[in-house]
């Protein structure tokens, strides 16, 4: 299937690694100017150089830092005019139970995590709007619709703000061409799951692998996800091939999610 994304400008965020470097390398075979971030400068140009170089902006810096994020907004402007696709992407917060976080851990995993969206979208929505074309794609996880039974407390409140946001978004800007779509992560095997696992276990006073077999026991596919089986779907959302899509949920789960809706 051609998606009709010859030529498009896509920013994707925390890209360096993980299923957001999985986005980027979707979109940029599919013809895109990918526009990658980092916090680690080795890794993003590590990334940068799996990536075709004539396609790929690599922008250095923190989610968390409002001056990075303007900073990025000024070099994709001054290089491309603006994006056509945002893939709205973010590492995670520390994982804990509630009474372990005061104001200062919620104020930065807000920062780190909401803020960042909102101050991006507020950056491209004008330019997409004008043009009568965009795709925003708002990543979270399934823990938005079936948190974990321990630890995910910071990241189920942050990326439900997420997942509310793109859903008013996506009513408010349908009419401009502009489509919001959710997409929901179940268990995906990458360096951020991997310290997920390891600090679920320290909570529960269990080995590892046993809380892994209890998260897998709990996908129907049983196993996790690659980080390109994620990209895919991200892609097919930013494509022509969504044309009539906008405001969805989409899991990504491997059957996880139990509920109807």
């Amino acid at each position: 299937m051609d998606l009709q994304l010859n030529g498009r400008r896509a920013l994707v965020t925390a890209s360096s690694a993980g299923i957001g470097f999985a986005v980027a390398q979707v979109l940029a075979e599919e013809g895109c100017r990918v526009a990658i971030t980092g916090r680690d400068p080795g890794r993003l140009e590590a990334a940068r150089g799996s990536l075709p170089s004539e396609r790929v902006l690599a922008l250095s810096g923190d989610l968390a830092q409002v001056e990075d994020i303007l900073r990025w907004s000024e070099q994709i402007q001054a290089a491309w005019r603006g994006v056509d696709i945002l893939v709205l992407n973010s590492g995670g917060p520390p994982v804990g139970r509630f009474e372990e976080f005061g104001p200062e851990e919620w104020l930065s995993a807000f920062r780190a995590m909401v803020l960042p969206m909102v101050t991006l979208t507020q950056a491209f929505l004008p330019g997409m709007r004008a043009q009568r074309w965009g795709r925003i794609v708002v990543l979270t996880s399934t823990w938005v619709k079936q948190p974990p039974r321990e630890g995910g407390v910071l990241s189920v409140a942050m990326r439900s703000a997420l997942a509310g946001l793109a859903k008013q978004l996506a009513w408010e800007v349908a009419g401009e061409g502009v489509l919001v779509n959710h997409v929901m992560p179940g268990p995906t095997w990458t360096d951020r799951s991997r310290l997920i696992l390891e600090r679920q276990a320290a909570l529960r006073g269990a080995p590892a692998e046993e809380v892994k077999r209890a998260t897998l026991a709990d996908v129907p596919l049983g196993r996790y996800a690659e980080p390109r089986e994620i990209a895919q779907v991200v892609a097919v959302l930013c494509s022509e091939a969504a044309s009539f899509v906008t405001g969805a949920t989409v899991p990504v789960d491997g059957g996880q999610v139990r509920s109807l809706l």
